[in-house]
């Protein structure tokens, strides 16, 4: 006896954004090249497909050429600090409440500062490729209408 069940026919789309997952969740670099060389589709294609997941937010661009699916992350809960007399706060994220003693958030403050540092220094990378491009930018203008290009 045949069986007439058949597995559901996946789209090119499909097949790239499962291999972009598997590479990364197995901490490959996801390459065009080898997203082409695996699912087997054309270069085309697989460009045309991940300038889409690009423009829709499901992927980021880490260089020409290398992407990354961009972490789907929950809506954030509000957050909240009060400082109680006797030098007790509480701290309120979401539903959920804490009571921290000065010690404890001490020690939670010098958990979270290397977050706030790592930000700060991704930022200040942000800022300044931007000011070298736009310097970049005008230095190559100025030579053009010097005539120096």
């Amino acid at each position: 006896m045949t069986s007439n069940i058949q597995a559901p026919v996946q789209t090119s789309a499909q097949i790239i954004w499962d291999a972009i997952q598997d590479l990364h969740q197995q901490d490959q670099v996801v390459t065009r090249d080898l997203l082409s060389g695996l699912t087997g589709l054309k270069m085309t294609i697989v460009d045309d497909h991940v300038g889409k997941m690009i423009n829709n937010g499901q992927v980021r661009r880490l260089r020409p050429g290398v992407f990354a699916p961009v972490a789907v992350m929950p809506e954030p809960r509000p957050i909240s600090m009060t400082m109680m007399p006797g030098g007790m706060s509480k701290m309120e994220v979401g539903d959920f409440c804490v009571d921290l003693w000065p010690t404890e958030r001490r020690m939670l403050a010098s958990m979270l500062v290397g977050d706030a540092v790592q930000y700060s220094n991704i930022q200040a990378g942000h800022d300044a490729n931007f000011l070298v491009n736009t310097v970049w930018q005008e230095l190559k203008k100025l030579r053009r209408e010097l005539g120096e290009a």
